[in-house]
């Protein structure tokens, strides 16, 4: 008979206990036949290996339900689990059992109370493990085979090379090699100057780091707190360090990649870096969880001592919307920064959290357009260079109304928004050949220095400067600006492009708006013509938009006043302008109903980021 799951006797609650699989020896064919026993946590260190995989597989057919057999019982498991127990038991009895500890069998997924006491213990479980046993699949991919040897000769060109990254400039670097025979010197010459110029190197490599595995949000901990961790792909097999290794190397995997991620947080984590739970939170973002409560449960054990505390239960029985609500609030009580408004659900679409409030926490995937796009006004690391601080040296005293579903803190309007021009990206559509320069720049450009009213005589809204200079100093990107780029330099590069723009495009300001795009990329293919065939100069600015412009997932709106901000994309003319305790950026907030707010994001404003407008005299409690 098989069962959803088996009949075993239920956990001490009075005590760390846990319980083991010794997973018995066989041949490929034989049926997987396991025992189940229980242990105190303490007692078990170092006598069993944790298992990492993901509970269900792209293809399709691997997620099948398999039969095992736990104490003679006949029991149902997912396909991607089956084949990791018949991968890695021994296959000689002589070896005796191979001891793991797996998550969908060593907890009862069917009893909530056990798996919340089981989910605290989840950090130590991995932690106390001879060795993590990553499983990626079994399927032979023709890659994988191709990808491991490569990882392999990048982690030993990293030992001997420690500094350099791997390009196509590792032709150099390989001349270098002076311990290696000749025979074994031509081998990884061959193998990093023709894989690396050819591109089947990355061909390899990438799709083995983009398996389902490594976007888990899960894997963060069970990464970090292991003491050693060896990944199993089919046959092959690799040890998490040399894994470590070979990726820090490679120039094309960028920072955000999850690979690099998971590197940065294992290192962290051994390192006892204090981070906050809402820091790591706040970067395991981009990682996937089938459970939305595990984008906070997963991230809980990696939290030291030293680290703010912000009081958080294990509850499965508690709906995700109460998880992220009360994460919310406990952080407001626990450190008065209402700068985690930045990353609330605000006016997005809720999805399936139609009853969130639009001031709690919404840990999405930032990689998507449902992302809170903040401006990193505020950070949870406190790493932002401008070191904003639009409410002073406030911090909050938050109060909480209508069973907890209303935040009431102590601010002030300062203005409202009287016209707001849409987001732009700085790559597009009809671009002008070998820049990145495209029409969707070009005519949102246009339309921001209209809406900004942008003129060299100008005087800015209660300063000496002028309209103009407040402009370029909002688009300035904050994060990934060239390392070195002062304000006179970054004024001229800006110059330059504005000054390009004008010459070429400034007739669309006179034209319908109907025709505007259309018009734009036919004069973008005439400048391509022009530049690769008639010899016009080319302008090197072009090339360094991502530089000198923050424009991406934000608009631009201009205040009643004539203050300028960039604000949320689904601001509004007439939404207000409020700064409010403990906030470091200024809040963009939506009349509701019964004098309520609707929090809409928090957005940049020149000339009210450094508490220039902050008083606290004036403050009145605001509830949104």
């Amino acid at each position: 008979m098989i069962m959803p799951f088996f009949q075993c006797s239920p956990l001490d609650d009075s005590s760390s206990q846990i319980r083991l699989l010794d997973l018995l020896p066989g041949s490929n064919i034989s049926p997987i036949r396991c025992r189940l026993r229980a242990v105190e946590l303490a007692l078990a260190r170092r006598t069993y290996e944790p298992l990492s995989y993901t509970w269900r597989s792209p293809t399709r057919h691997h997620n099948i339900s398999m039969g095992i057999y736990i104490d003679g019982q006949r029991v149902t498991i997912g396909g991607t689990l089956w084949r990791a127990l018949r991968a890695l038991r021994h296959r000689c009895s002589s070896d005796g059992p191979r001891t793991l500890w797996v998550d969908a069998v060593c907890i009862n997924q069917a009893d909530t109370a056990e798996k919340n006491a089981q989910v605290q213990l989840m950090r130590h479980i991995y932690e106390n493990g001879i060795c993590t046993l990553i499983w990626l699949g079994a399927s032979p991919q023709p890659y994988r085979s191709r990808a491991f040897s490569i990882l392999k000769s990048l982690a030993l060109f990293s030992e001997q090379h420690p500094g350099y990254s791997v390009s196509i400039d590792m032709v150099d670097a390989l001349e270098e090699y002076a311990t290696e025979s000749q025979s074994e010197r031509r081998l990884r010459r061959r193998l990093f100057i023709d894989e690396f110029r050819s591109g089947r190197a990355l061909q390899a490599i990438v799709p083995l780091i983009s398996e389902a595995y490594f976007n888990r949000v899960w894997i963060i901990q069970e990464v970090a707190v292991s003491q050693a961790a060896t990944i199993f792909c089919g046959h092959h097999s690799l040890p998490w360090d040399t894994f470590e290794r070979a990726i820090t190397v490679i120039e094309e995997i960028a920072e955000f990649h999850p690979t690099r991620s998971l590197i940065k947080e294992r290192r962290n984590f051994r390192s006892s870096a204090p981070e906050s739970l809402l820091s790591k939170v706040w970067h395991a973002r981009p990682f996937s969880a089938t459970d939305a409560r595990d984008k906070i449960y997963a991230l809980l054990g990696l939290v030291n001592s030293d680290a703010p505390a912000i009081p958080i239960q294990v509850d499965y029985g508690t709906p995700p919307v109460d998880v992220f609500r009360t994460f919310t609030s406990n952080f407001l009580r626990a450190t008065g920064d209402a700068g985690i408004l930045a990353g609330s659900i605000g006016c997005r679409d809720p999805g399936s959290f139609t009853s969130l409030p639009s001031w709690a926490w919404l840990p999405v995937d930032s990689w998507t357009t449902s992302s809170p796009a903040s401006l990193y006004a505020w950070d949870p690391e406190s790493r932002n260079p401008q070191n904003f601080r639009a409410s002073g040296t406030s911090t909050c005293s938050p109060v909480f109304d209508n069973e907890g579903k209303t935040l009431g803190l102590s601010g002030y309007e300062i203005d409202s928004v009287e016209a707001v021009a849409s987001s732009m990206r700085l790559r597009g559509k009809f671009g002008l050949g070998g820049t990145e320069l495209g029409a969707e720049t070009v005519c949102a450009y246009l339309i921001w220095r209209r809406v900004a009213q942008v003129w060299p005589t100008r005087s800015y809204r209660g300063s000496n400067e002028t309209t103009e200079d407040a402009f370029r100093k909002l688009v300035r990107p904050i994060y990934d600006r060239e390392p070195g780029l002062s304000d006179e330099e970054h004024g001229a590069l800006l110059s330059q492009f504005d000054t390009f723009i004008r010459n070429y495009f400034s007739f669309l300001e006179r034209m319908p708006s109907s025709f505007v795009f259309v018009c734009c990329a036919l004069r973008l293919l005439e400048l391509s013509y022009r530049l690769f065939f008639l010899g016009l100069n080319h302008v090197a600015v072009l090339d360094r938009l991502s530089d000198i412009l923050q424009m991406d997932e934000r608009c631009l709106v201009r205040t009643r006043t004539g203050y300028l901000a960039l604000a949320p994309t689904l601001t509004n003319p007439g939404d207000r302008v409020f700064v409010l305790e403990g906030s470091r950026a200024p809040l963009v907030l939506r009349r509701g109903s019964s004098a309520r707010w609707k929090l809409v994001g928090d957005c940049q404003a020149q000339g009210l980021m450094n508490g220039e407008a902050w008083d606290e005299a004036s403050c009145i409690r605001v509830w949104i």
